[in-house]
């Protein structure tokens, strides 16, 4: 009885260091690739464990986007209406998600093999945390259109964890909010490129402080102008 819970034991320990490392990155073997969009990819080597040599590699979460519908439309809805007294008001919807297409996964393939030899095995992102202190789309940043969307909004989409997974928000503007916010889509680009929507994860690395693991917090951000003119 005794060996078998040793047994036990043991074999429990082994899972949980196995899984500790499954998704642990080595903070000490990063790459930067520029794809030919001229896009930033931050790759990292897996980090290996006491009886693997890896040669896998992952990148953090990228190319933060509103999402594609099945026409290949963007799926950012900006609605006006009128009240029953003739006021016009609004309604904003869009679903955002992250992650790269499959040709800028073979490009990253590539691209890595050249960094570092034909052996090299890029897996995707990473599978990142969701960091609890911002759990849901954060919306950010100088522009007075920030304070608009915050006050207005009627749902703000979940942070997603995996790639290409949506996440859907939604704005009821009043006829103020609603004018200065069709302004500024229409002709105000210096507005929308003050205004940031970000995703904020938790990733876990190895020898970011010194040897042991820990969990980094990383934002995934882009602002409003450049999602729209993707």
């Amino acid at each position: 009885m005794k060996t078998n819970l040793k047994f036990l034991t043991l074999l429990t320990l082994v899972i949980a260091y196995h899984f500790n490392y499954a998704q642990t990155l080595d903070a000490r073997k990063e790459l930067i690739i520029t794809l030919s969009d001229k896009s930033i990819v931050k790759v990292y080597k897996k980090a290996e464990s006491f009886d693997e040599a890896s040669n896998e590699y992952y990148s953090l979460p990228s190319h933060l986007k509103f999402s594609l519908n099945n026409d290949k439309q963007q799926e950012f809805s900006f609605i006006t209406y009128h009240d029953d007294q003739g006021n016009q008001n609004s309604v904003l919807h869009f679903l955002v998600s992250w992650g790269l297409t499959k040709s800028q996964r073979n490009e990253v393939q590539k691209l890595l093999e050249k960094k570092v030899g034909e052996n090299a095995r890029f897996m995707g992102s990473v599978l990142p945390e969701i960091d609890q202190n911002h759990t849901k789309v954060k919306i950010s940043g100088d522009s007075n259109l920030t304070s608009i969307l915050k006050n207005s909004a009627t749902s703000i989409g979940r942070t997603t964890t995996f790639p290409h997974s949506k996440s859907a928000s939604s704005f009821k503007l009043s006829i103020n909010d609603s004018k200065s916010f069709e302004e500024a889509l229409k002709r105000n680009k210096k507005e929308l490129k003050k205004l940031f929507l970000s995703m904020n994860f938790n990733i876990q690395f190895k020898g970011k402080n010194g040897y042991g693991i820990s969990k980094e917090p990383y934002q995934l951000q882009e602002n409003i102008y450049t999602l729209l003119n993707q």
